[in-house]
C-alpha cells in the first residue's frame, strides 16, 4: 500500500465511490449477508518534521487487502476483503454475516488470542526499499463496528523512522538497530480494547501453520532493507522509511549502510534516547556519505602524518612525502592503503624510528598490521589503539618502551584478538599486567542516593578488580548501577525509600582471581565469592549490619559466552550480586539483584532439557517457601494452590497471560512451575520485565524493610501502571532453551 501522511491532522477521505450507482445501497444487506464495505483511514501521522510526496495522505492501493474478524469469536473465522480501483473493498467468495461487531485490520491478521482480544500481526526483518513509501505495509486496526451500518476507520498501529542519505554511491543494503537489544521485528499484539491500539512486540518465537508447512516467526533485533540493484545517491537527501513498533531506544539507535563504492559498511549511531510513538515520524540525522568518506580519508592523512612528527620522520631510512596523496604509493614506503585512502597496513621495521607513539594511530581504525619492530620507539601504548577494531597484527618488538599495557586496550577487542611481539630491546620492559601502587582512595564512601520517605532501605555498590588508575572509572560505573537497579518496577517506584553507598575498594590486579578484595574467582561456569568477606568490609568501612542488605558488586571483568553471574543470599536477609561489567550490565543487575538478592526469587528457567522435580527438589523448595524464598516458583499447577493464585484469577491481570508454565529453577524442564511465560527471571535479556508474582514478592520486601504496612489489595492498587502485555505460551510445558547469552547461575543459599 502507498502512503502519504498529513503534517496536519486529517479526518476521513472527502469522496468515496459507491458499489453501484445508488450511494446508500450497500447499507442495506442482502439475503446472504455483505460482500461490499467501505474502509476510511483515519490519519495519526503526526510531528514528522518532513512528509511524502503528493497530497501527503496514507491511502489505498489496488489488490491491498484487510482482514475483517468477528469480535469476541475467531472460530467464526475471518474475513480478507481485496481493495478495488474505484474506491470499495469485495468479497467475493462468501459473503459476510451482518450479525454482531467486527475488527479490521491492514495487512491481514496471522491469528487471535483470548477470544479476539490480542490480534497477532508482524513485522518482518528483511524489507525492501520502496521510493516515497515505507518499507514493509504500516499496521493499522479499525476498532469494533457494526456492519453494515458503520463503516471502518483505520489507524497507524506503528511509527516510522526517517533515514536520509545524500551523496555520490549506489546504496544496496540499510540496516537499522537499537543500540540496547530492542525488538524490531517478529510477531506483534494488537490489543482490541483499545480503539487505537499501539503494535506491541512480542519476545517469543511463533510458529502456524502444521507440519510440514510450519511458519516460524521468531524475534528480531534489527531491520534489513535492501534495494535490489541499488540506489543511486545524489547531493539531495534520498529518503528511506522503515515501519517500527512503538518503542523507547533507550540508547539509541544505529544505521548501516552498504553500497557499491564503499570498501567498508559506513555505520552512524546516536546515543540520545530515541522515543518511536504510534503514527509519529522521526528523523534520523541526515547523513551525507561522501562527506564521511572524506573526513574518513583526511583522518587517515592526519593519523600518518601525527605518527611521521612524532616518531622522527625526518631522520628515517626510509622517509614520507607528506605534500604526496595517498595514492601514490612511492611517496608512502611501508603503507597500504585502499582506493578510499584508507590505511590497511604500516610497515616501518627497522627504519630509525624514534620517539613515541601519538594519540592520533586510533583514528587508524581500518588497518589491519601494524609492524615498527626494531626501531628506538619510547614511551608507553597509546590508549586510542582500543579504537583499531581491525587490528590482526601490532608488532613492536625490539624498541625502547618501558611502560604498562592500559587498561582499555589490554580489555579491549584490538587486543584481544591481534597477534602481538612485545619483547623489547635489553634493559626495557613493556608490562602487560598492571599492580596497583595507590591506594589513598581505598574505602572511599560516596553517597549516591538519601531516602525521602520511610526507614531508608540499605543497598551498597562496590568493585572488584578495580586498580588505582581506576578509581574514576568505578565511580560513574557505581551510578550507573544504581540507575540501572531503579530502572523497572516495583525498584523505580519507591526510589525514595532508599539509601544507595558507593564504597570504593582498590585491587592489586585488574584480572579476576588475582589478589582480590573479596575472594572472587571463577570456578566451574560461574563466580565464586566470600559473602562475609563482602560483609566484613562494608561493617568496616560503612558501619552497617548486613542483615537486610543488598550488595552489587561490579566485577571488572567482560563476561563472555561461557561466564555466568551469580548471587549470594543468606537466611539474614544479606544479598550479593555478582554484576560482571558488560553491555547487559543492566538485565544483569535486575536478575542478580533485584531479583535474587533483594527479594529472593528464584530463577524460572531451565538450562537441562530432562531433568524433573522429584521428591528431593519438593522438599527443599517447601524449605525455602518457609523462610519466604522463591515464591515466584511451585510444584503445584493449579489456580488454587499455587502461591500467585490471586493474580491468576484477577482478570486485570489478564494481558500477563498468569497461569503456570512448566520449567524453572535453574535446572528443571519438567514438574516445577513459573507463573508468567517470560520474566526477568527467566531470561532478562529477551524479555526484562518482573511478572506480578515477582513484583508483588519485592514490594513486599520493600514494605517490611522500609516499616510499611503492606496489604494485596494496596499492592494492586499500585500495580495496575504495571500491567502490561506478555505473550502467552501455547502449552503450559515450556523449556526455555539458554539463548544468544548464557543465563546466570543459580544462586547459592547460605543458612545463618
Amino acid at each position: 500500500m502507498k502512503k502519504y501522511i498529513y503534517i496536519l491532522t486529517m479526518g476521513l477521505l472527502a469522496t468515496m465511490a459507491s458499489c453501484s450507482d445508488d450511494v446508500n445501497e450497500w447499507m442495506t444487506p442482502a439475503e446472504d449477508g455483505i460482500s461490499c464495505i467501505y474502509a476510511t483511514i483515519g490519519d495519526d501521522m503526526a510531528d514528522t518534521r518532513t512528509m511524502l510526496v503528493n497530497d501527503k495522505k496514507i491511502f489505498w492501493e489496488a489488490n491491498d487487502t484487510i482482514s475483517v474478524i468477528p469480535a469476541g469469536d475467531f472460530s467464526r473465522g475471518w474475513y480478507q476483503f481485496v481493495y478495488q480501483s474505484d474506491g470499495r473493498f469485495n468479497y467475493d467468495d462468501v459473503s459476510v454475516a451482518t450479525a454482531g461487531a467486527y475488527f479490521a485490520t491492514y495487512p491481514p491478521v496471522l491469528s487471535a488470542l483470548n477470544n479476539t482480544k490480542q490480534l497477532l500481526m508482524k513485522l518482518d526483518e528483511k524489507v525492501v526499499h520502496k521510493e516515497n513509501s515505507f518499507s514493509q505495509s504500516m499496521p493499522m486496526f479499525a476498532g469494533s463496528t457494526n456492519l453494515p451500518s458503520g463503516q471502518l476507520t483505520f489507524y497507524p498501529a506503528a511509527g516510522v523512522i526517517r533515514v536520509a542519505l545524500a551523496g555520490s554511491i549506489k546504496v544496496t543494503k540499510i540496516t537499522l538497530q537499537g543500540n540496547n537489544n530492542e525488538q524490531l521485528t517478529g510477531i506483534g499484539m494488537l490489543n482490541t480494547a483499545n480503539a487505537k491500539p499501539s503494535l506491541e512486540m512480542s519476545p517469543s518465537t511463533w510458529t502456524f501453520g502444521t507440519p510440514p508447512s510450519q511458519v516460524e516467526y521468531a524475534p528480531g533485533y534489527k531491520q534489513v532493507m535492501t534495494m535490489g540493484s541499488g540506489v543511486q545517491l545524489s547531493e539531495s537527501p534520498t529518503s528511506f522509511y522503515f515501519v517500527v513498533a512503538p518503542t523507547d531506544f533507550t540508547k539509541g539507535i544505529t544505521v548501516t549502510v552498504e553500497g557499491e563504492g564503499l570498501s567498508h559498511p559506513i555505520v552512524k549511531t546516536t546515543t540520545n534516547d530515541v522515543k518511536i510513538e504510534r503514527g509519529v515520524m522521526k528523523s534520523f540525522t541526515s547523513v551525507d556519505i561522501s562527506a564521511i568518506m572524506q573526513e574518513e580519508a583526511d583522518s587517515q592523512l592526519d593519523a600518518l602524518k601525527a605518527m611521521y612528527n612524532s616518531l622522527g620522520g625526518a631522520n628515517w631510512t626510509k622517509k614520507w612525502d607528506l605534500t604526496k596523496p595517498l595514492s601514490d604509493a612511492a611517496s608512502w614506503p611501508g603503507v597500504t592503503a585502499d582506493a578510499n585512502g584508507l590505511v590497511t597496513k604500516i610497515d616501518l621495521s627497522k627504519n630509525g624510528l624514534s620517539g613515541s607513539l601519538p594519540a592520533e594511530m586510533g583514528k587508524l581504525f581500518f588497518v589491519k598490521d601494524i609492524i615498527l619492530s626494531g626501531n628506538n620507539i619510547t614511551g608507553g601504548i597509546p590508549e586510542e589503539v582500543k579504537e583499531l577494531v581491525s587490528l590482526e597484527k601490532f608488532y613492536i618488538d625490539g624498541n625502547k618502551m618501558n611502560d604498562s599495557v592500559p587498561y582499555k586496550v589490554y580489555t579491549s577487542d584490538a587486543w584481544a584478538y591481534a597477534d602481538k611481539k612485545l619483547k623489547q630491546q635489553s634493559g626495557y620492559e613493556l608490562k602487560t599486567k598492571y599492580v596497583s601502587s595507590d591506594y589513598s582512595k581505598n574505602g572511599k564512601i560516596t553517597k549516591l542516593l538519601t531516602h525521602s520517605k520511610g526507614a531508608g532501605i540499605p543497598v551498597v555498590i562496590t568493585g572488584e578488580a578495580f586498580t588505582d588508575r581506576m578509581s574514576d572509572e568505578y565511580d560513574d560505573l557505581s551510578k550507573v548501577a544504581m540507575n540501572y537497579f531503579f530502572s523497572t518496577p516495583p525498584y523505580r517506584d519507591f526510589k525514595d525509600y532508599f539509601d544507595v553507598y558507593s564504597l570504593l575498594m582498590i585491587s592489586p590486579n585488574e584480572e579476576v582471581g588475582l589478589n582480590m578484595v573479596y575472594g572472587t574467582k571463577y570456578e566451574g561456569d560461574s563466580y565464586f565469592i566470600d559473602i562475609n568477606k563482602v560483609g566484613d568490609v562494608i561493617e568496616k568501612y560503612l558501619s552497617l549490619s548486613s542483615n537486610n542488605l543488598l550488595s552489587i558488586v561490579l566485577l571488572n571483568e567482560i563476561k563472555d559466552e561461557a561466564n555466568r553471574a551469580r548471587c549470594y543470599y543468606a537466611t539474614d536477609g544479606f544479598g550479593v550480586a555478582i554484576s560482571p561489567v558488560d553491555e547487559n550490565l543492566e538485565g544483569i543487575i535486575h536478575h542478580e539483584a533485584g531479583g535474587h538478592g533483594f527479594a529472593f526469587l528464584a530463577d524460572e528457567y531451565s538450562s537441562d532439557g530432562n531433568k524433573t522435580y522429584g521428591a528431593a527438589e519438593k522438599a527443599d523448595l517447601d524449605k525455602r517457601h518457609s523462610i519466604g524464598w522463591n515464591l515466584n516458583l511451585s510444584y503445584f499447577n493449579t489456580s488454587t494452590t499455587v502461591p500467585w493464585k490471586d493474580f491468576w484469577t484477577d482478570p486485570a491481570y489478564a494481558p500477563e497471560a498468569v497461569a503456570a508454565y512448566e520449567g524453572g529453577d535453574a535446572q528443571y524442564k519438567f514438574g516445577v512451575y513459573r507463573s508468567t511465560e517470560n520474566s526477568t527471571m527467566n531470561s532478562q535479556y529477551e524479555f526484562d520485565k518482573f511478572n506480578p508474582q515477582s513484583r508483588w514478592l519485592i514490594y513486599q520486601e520493600i514494605c517490611k524493610r522500609a516499616g510499611l504496612a503492606c496489604t494485596l489489595e494496596a499492592f494492586k492498587a499500585y500495580d495496575a501502571r504495571n500491567i502490561s502485555y506478555i505473550p502467552p505460551s501455547a502449552s503450559t510445558r515450556n523449556y526455555v532453551e539458554k539463548k544468544k547469552h548464557k543465563l546466570g547461575a543459580p544462586p547459592v543459599f547460605i543458612i545463618k
